[in-house]
């Protein structure tokens, strides 16, 4: 899994990625509750200085499940 953030106001470009491959939890009966929660990692440009880290993100209410099986 991997995300583009861009916030050009503030001069963000990061690009994040999971820490581990497989972090959401899908309900074949229920897809519509698909829920990825879990470690980041990020690296790129703020405020035009290179900019690295670590973190954890949950997302819920997106449509179809993003695992990469």
């Amino acid at each position: 899994m991997h995300w583009k953030i861009e916030v050009p106001p503030l001069a963000i470009d990061l690009d994040c990625s999971t820490a581990l491959p497989s972090q959401e939890l899908v309900d074949r009966r229920q897809p519509e509750l698909n829920y990825w929660e879990g470690a980041v990692s990020y690296r790129g440009r703020s405020g035009g200085q290179a900019a690295t880290g670590v973190g954890y993100l949950e997302m819920t209410g997106y449509g179809h499940p993003v695992r990469m099986d």
